[in-house]
C-alpha cells in the first residue's frame, strides 16, 4: 500500500519511491494549462474551465520531498471562485482548477482524504472535488454543502476506477451563480492511499467443469469494500455510518414514487424538486453527506406491471427505459452504481428478465455510459438462477453480479465460500469476468429466551434465527471470509436498522436482523452484532489480505497487514479452545470480537466463535505464523465422530452401518475406542471399533459394523448410538438411519389418487412419532400424518401417498406455484448419487446431484415445482402423469406421481442403485404454513442431504 500526502491544492508524485525530486521547475500561465515538472517529467497540471486564474494571490509552489512513499507538496491554501477581485476573473461562471498525477505502477483504487474546508458561500454557490482516469470523465468524490459559512469536515473519500490506471486526475469544480460569491478555504488538499492493481487480484481463467478454484489469495480492502443497506437515509442513519466508517450503501428506489404518471416525474419544477419525497429526501441526503449510494429499482406502477407481476409489460418497455433514463439523469455524477431488482426468480420470469435487464440497462447507460447496472441477487439456489439469465442471453446487459449468499441460521463457514464458487463457476462458464458483490448477508439475531419463544411458535424462527450473540459472531466471520476473496469486491451486511424492540416477539424472522433495535424514547439499543461489525471493519480498512494459516478444520487464523503490523484474526468452530505458543513476545494487543481487550498470558490464547485479533510487528509475522502453526491445542473437537449407512456392503438381509472418525485437528492423533451401541429390530449389540489407530491430520477412519436380523421388507429404522473419550472430552453421535427399498411399480399403475394398486407395496409412516415432526400444537394424526410409497421402473421414480388432514389449504394458483410449500403440499428431496456425507460445517445441496421438488392441490388444481435441480432453472416440471385429490369426507389428500429418471441426470439402469430420499409435508390450516412432518430432517430448517434416509432400487 502506497500513501501519497498533498498539502493543499498543487500535487507532484514520482516515478517510484527511490526516485529523489530536485529542482522543480514551475510555469504557471493564466487562463493555460500549467504543468510542475519533476526529473523524470511526471507533472502536475493546473487548468482554468474558462476565464482568467481563480485562485488568491500567488500560487507559492516549493520543491517537493520523497520519504516512505509519501509526496508532500506545499502550496498555497486558499482557491477562490466567483467576484472577489480582479484575479478571479468571469465572476458568475464555473471554474475549477485540475491536477493531473502519472504514476509507474497502475492502481485499482484511491482513498482521498482531505480534511477540512473553510467556506463562506451565497446559497447557490457550490463546490465539488472531483476525480478522474482520462481528464475527460469525472466524478464526484465530494460535494460541499451549499450556502452559509464556517469550517465542513470531510470524511476520507474512495476512488474507484473500472480499470486499474496510472493516471489520476482530480480537481475543484465551482459552480457560482451569476451575483453570487462563493470563497473555499481548502486547508490541506489532503492525503492519498493508492491500492496497487497487482494486489487486486483478477479472476482466473475460466475453469474446466470439475476444475479446483482458488477461492482465497491476497488482495488489498479498501474501505468501499464495506457497506450495509440502510433503505431509506436519514440524519441518525448519517450518525449511524459515520461510526462504523461506511459510505457504500443500498437503498429503495420504488418507481411509482418517483414517476407519479406516465411522464411526470417527481423532481419536476411543478412537484417543487420533489421536495417531501421520501425516496429523493434519502437519496439527496446521501449525496450530501458523500455516500456512494447503490439505488433498487423496484415495486412498478399497475400501468406498467405485466403477467405474473413481472415488468415491464410489452406496452411499457419504453416507458420503463425512459424512467431509468430520466432517474440516472437526475443523479448524473451522484450516483453510479444502479440494482437491477431483488431476488427475482427466474422460473416466474424467464425471458420476461431479460426484457427488464436491457431495457434498464439502456436506459442507466444512455444517462451516463460510466454507470454500472448490477444483476439482482437471487433467492434460492443463486446459482441456477443466474445459469438461466446467462441462457436466455443477459450476459451484455449487467456491469457487476450480486449475490445474496444466505447460510443462516448456519455460520458463515457453512456455505458461503461454497455458494459463491458456484456462481463464479456459472460466470466462467459464459466466459463472464465481472466484479462479484456480495450485496445481502446477514443474520436474524433475537434475544435469547425471546427467541425461544418465536421458534415454538412460528417456522420462519425455526428456519432463519439465532441469538443475538450469534448474529455478532457470524457478521464478523462473514466479514473476514468475505475479505479473503480477491475476486469479491464489496460486502455488505443486510441490514442496518431493526423494526422491532428486544422484548417483543413477532412471527417475521427478517425483522430481527439489524444491528440494534428501538428502545426508549427514540433512542437504540445496540445488539452486540454493532459493535462486532465496527470492530472487524477497523481492522480490515484499508488492509491487505495476506493469507490463511492451516490449524485444522475447526480453527481459522487470516492474516491481514496494513502499515507496519500484521492482524491474526483467529477463531474455532468449537467453544473453549486454548491456543498455546512456545513464545508469544511478538504478541503486541489482543482485541476481542467486539473491541474490548482480551488478556493472553504466557503465549496462551483463549479462541472461540468469537474472533480475536492479534497484533504483531510486520517483521514477525513468518515467525508468529509458524507458532501458531505448532501450537498446542487445548479444549474444542479433535476428532469428528459420525455414524451411517454403508450402502456398499448393505443386502436385503444384512445390513451395514459405518463409523467414522475425522481427525480434525492440526497434527497427527492416536484415535480413542468408540463405542457403538445398535438397539432394534435386532438385538442390542454394542461393539468397540477405532481402537488406538492413527489418523493424520484430515484423515478419515472407517470402521463398517455388519448386522443380522429378521428382515421382512419395508422400512428399516437403526437406532445408532457411538461415544469415546478423548483425554477429558466425551464425544457422542446418536442417529436414528432409515432406508427403505422401492419394488417394481404397481401392476396398471395410473396417476389418478386412488391408490388401490398401491395395495401390495409396504408403506412408510411419517408423522406419527416425536423425531418427524416440527408442529408446535399438533393435535394427533388427524391433525397431520400419513402413509408414502415409492416404486420403480427403467423409466420413472413413482411416489404415492395418504395424508390425513384435518384442514386442507392451497390458494396457490400456477402462476405462483413457486411458493406451494408456503400451504399444504408435500416436498421430496433426492440426493440422486446418495454420497452425500455427513459435515458439520457445510450441510447444503452440492450442486451436481441434489434435487428438490413438489406437488400440491392448488386454486386451479394439481401443481408441480422444482426448486433445485443442478443445471437447470427452477419452475414447473410439468409431469405428464400427476394427481392430487382430497377427500374431505375422509379428510385425506392423496398424491401420485411418475418422477421421470431423465430429470435426476443419472446414466444407466437403476436397478440396485441407492439414492438418499426424503419427504416434508407442509401444513397450514388457515394463517400459514404452521409446521411440517419429515420422514427424516434435512429439508425444512436447513438443507442437508447428508441426512436423508436412503432407498434402494430392487426387483
Amino acid at each position: 500500500m502506497k500513501r501519497l500526502l498533498l498539502a493543499a491544492v498543487v500535487f507532484a508524485c514520482a516515478a517510484s519511491a527511490s526516485a529523489q525530486w530536485s529542482d522543480v521547475t514551475y510555469d504557471l500561465n493564466a487562463g493555460e494549462e500549467s504543468r510542475v515538472y519533476g526529473p523524470d517529467r511526471h507533472y502536475t497540471s493546473v487548468r482554468p474551465k474558462d476565464g482568467q486564474w481563480t485562485f488568491s494571490a500567488g500560487l507559492g509552489n516549493h520543491p517537493a520531498s520523497l520519504e516512505d512513499g509519501r509526496i508532500e507538496v506545499h502550496s498555497a491554501s486558499v482557491v477562490q471562485f466567483g467576484k472577489y477581485n480582479a484575479a478571479s476573473g468571469n465572476a458568475g461562471r464555473s471554474s475549477h482548477v485540475t491536477f493531473k498525477v502519472r504514476l509507474s505502477e497502475p492502481i485499482s483504487g484511491a482513498t482521498w482524504r482531505i480534511g477540512t474546508i473553510g467556506r463562506n458561500v451565497s446559497a447557490g454557490a457550490k463546490l465539488a472535488a472531483r476525480y478522474s482516469t482520462d481528464g475527460e470523465h469525472w466524478t464526484d468524490a465530494y460535494v460541499c454543502p451549499a450556502g452559509g459559512s464556517g469550517n465542513v469536515p470531510v470524511p476520507d473519500q474512495a476512488l474507484r476506477f473500472d480499470s486499474p490506471t496510472t493516471a489520476l486526475y482530480f480537481g475543484w469544480y465551482a459552480d457560482v451563480p451569476e451575483g453570487q460569491t462563493g470563497w473555499w478555504l481548502i486547508g490541506s488538499t489532503g492525503e492519498f492511499t493508492f491500492a496497487p492493481a497487482k494486489q487486486n487480484a483478477t479472476p482466473a481463467a475460466a475453469p474446466v467443469a470439475g476444475e479446483d478454484i482458488d477461492l482465497q489469495g491476497p488482495r488489498f480492502i479498501p474501505n468501499e469494500f464495506f457497506g450495509t443497506t440502510t433503505h431509506v437515509n436519514s440524519e441518525g442513519t448519517m450518525r449511524l455510518l459515520d461510526e462504523l466508517n461506511i459510505r457504500t450503501v443500498s437503498i429503495n428506489f420504488r418507481w411509482p414514487v418517483l414517476e407519479f404518471g406516465r411522464g411526470e416525474y417527481a423532481w419536476s419544477k411543478e412537484r417543487d424538486f420533489g421536495k417531501g419525497n421520501w425516496v429523493i429526501d434519502s437519496a439527496d441526503l446521501g449525496v450530501e453527506h458523500g455516500l456512494d449510494q447503490v439505488p433498487m429499482i423496484d415495486q412498478p406502477p399497475a400501468w406498467a406491471t405485466g403477467e405474473n407481476g413481472t415488468y415491464p409489460n410489452d406496452e411499457s418497455v419504453e416507458a420503463f427505459e425512459e424512467f431509468c433514463y430520466q432517474i440516472a439523469t437526475h443523479y448524473k455524477g451522484k450516483i453510479r452504481y444502479w440494482i437491477a431488482n431483488n431476488e427475482p426468480d427466474m422460473a416466474i420470469w424467464k425471458d420476461r428478465f431479460i426484457v427488464f435487464l436491457k431495457a434498464m440497462h439502456s436506459g442507466i447507460k444512455r444517462a451516463d455510459p460510466e454507470n454500472k447496472v448490477l444483476l439482482a441477487g437471487f433467492a434460492g439456489v443463486e446459482s441456477q438462477q443466474l445459469e438461466a439469465v446467462y441462457r436466455l442471453g443477459g450476459k451484455d446487459y449487467f456491469d457487476i453480479l450480486t449475490s445474496h449468499p444466505y447460510t443462516r441460521p448456519l455460520p458463515p463457514e457453512a456455505g458461503l465460500l461454497e455458494r459463491m464458487e458456484a456462481n463464479y463457476r456459472v460466470m466462467k462458464k459464459y466466459g463472464d469476468d465481472k466484479p462479484i458483490w456480495i450485496t445481502e448477508m446477514g443474520w436474524n439475531g433475537v434475544e435469547a429466551d425471546t427467541l425461544e419463544y418465536c421458534r415454538h411458535q412460528w417456522p420462519d424462527h425455526r428456519a432463519y434465527s439465532c441469538t443475538e450473540e450469534e448474529q455478532a459472531r457470524y457478521l464478523a466471520r462473514g466479514h473476514l471470509l468475505a475479505a479473503t476473496m480477491p475476486w469479491v469486491e464489496r460486502f455488505f451486511f443486510f441490514h442496518l436498522h431493526q423494526e422491532h424492540p428486544y422484548d417483543q416477539a413477532l412471527p417475521g424472522a427478517d425483522g430481527y436482523m439489524g444491528l440494534f433495535s428501538p428502545w426508549i424514547d427514540g433512542n437504540v439499543r445496540p445488539k452486540e452484532a454493532w459493535f462486532a461489525v465496527k470492530t472487524v471493519i477497523a481492522i480490515l480498512n484499508e488492509a491487505n489480505y495476506v493469507g490463511q494459516i492451516d490449524m485444522g478444520s475447526r480453527i481459522w487464523a487470516l492474516m491481514f497487514e496494513r502499515d507496519n503490523e500484521t492482524t491474526f484474526a483467529i477463531w474455532s468452530l468449537d467453544d473453549g479452545v486454548t491456543l498455546t505458543v512456545d513464545d508469544g513476545s511478538a504478541i503486541k494487543t489482543v482485541t476481542g470480537m467486539v473491541g474490548t481487550p482480551v488478556l493472553a498470558l504466557d503465549g496462551k490464547l483463549p479462541v472461540s466463535g468469537r474472533p480475536i485479533y492479534v497484533k504483531t510487528d510486520r517483521a514477525d509475522r513468518e515467525a508468529f505464523a509458524d507458532k501458531l502453526r505448532n501450537a498446542t491445542i487445548e479444549g474444542g473437537k479433535v476428532f469428528e465422530l459420525a455414524v451411517g449407512l454403508d450402502m456398499e456392503r448393505t443386502e436385503a438381509a444384512t445390513p451395514c452401518i459405518d463409523v467414522r472418525l475425522t481427525n480434525v485437528g492440526n497434527a497427527t492423533q492416536k484415535t480413542p475406542a468408540v463405542f457403538v451401541e445398535v438397539e432394534e429390530p435386532w438385538q442390542t449389540k454394542t461393539e468397540k471399533v477405532a481402537d488406538g489407530h492413527s489418523l493424520a491430520a484430515g484423515e478419515e477412519g472407517v470402521y463398517p459394523i455388519e448386522l443380522s436380523g429378521p428382515r421382512t421388507g419395508g422400512e428399516v429404522v437403526l437406532r445408532a448410538k457411538a461415544h469415546f473419550f478423548h483425554g477429558e472430552r466425551f464425544l457422542r453421535d446418536e442417529r436414528t438411519i432409515r432406508y427403505v427399498t422401492a419394488g417394481a411399480v404397481p401392476a396398471g399403475f395410473k396417476a389418478d389418487g386412488d391408490l388401490a394398486e398401491w395395495a401390495d407395496a409396504t408403506p412408510v409412516a411419517i408423522g406419527e412419532v416425536q423425531d418427524q415432526r416440527d408442529m408446535p400444537g399438533w393435535a394427533g394424526p388427524d391433525d397431520c400424518s400419513g402413509r408414502w410409497y415409492a416404486a420403480w421402473d427403467q423409466d420413472n421414480l413413482y411416489f404415492a401417498a395418504a395424508i390425513r388432514d384435518n384442514v386442507h389449504v392451497q390458494k396457490t394458483d400456477t402462476v405462483h406455484a413457486g411458493d406451494i410449500w408456503r400451504s399444504d403440499s408435500i416436498q421430496l428431496a433426492i440426493d440422486a448419487a446418495g454420497d452425500a456425507k455427513p459435515s458439520s460445517n457445510v450441510p447444503q445441496y452440492d450442486n451436481v446431484n441434489d434435487y428438490e421438488l413438489g406437488f400440491a392441490l392448488g386454486a386451479e388444481g394439481p401443481l408441480d415445482w422444482i426448486w433445485v435441480s443442478p443445471g437447470d432453472q427452477p419452475g414447473q416440471a410439468n409431469f405428464k402423469q400427476l394427481a392430487v385429490v382430497r377427500d374431505e369426507t375422509a379428510k385425506v389428500t392423496y398424491y401420485e406421481a411418475a418422477i421421470p429418471w431423465s430429470i435426476l441426470k443419472l446414466p444407466g439402469s437403476p436397478e440396485g442403485r441407492w439414492i438418499g430420499f426424503n419427504v416434508l409435508v407442509n401444513d397450514d390450516d388457515g394463517e400459514s404454513r404452521r409446521g411440517w412432518i419429515n420422514w427424516a430432517p434435512g429439508i425444512g430448517n436447513w438443507k442437508d442431504p447428508s441426512l436423508f434416509p436412503k432407498m434402494r432400487m430392487v426387483k
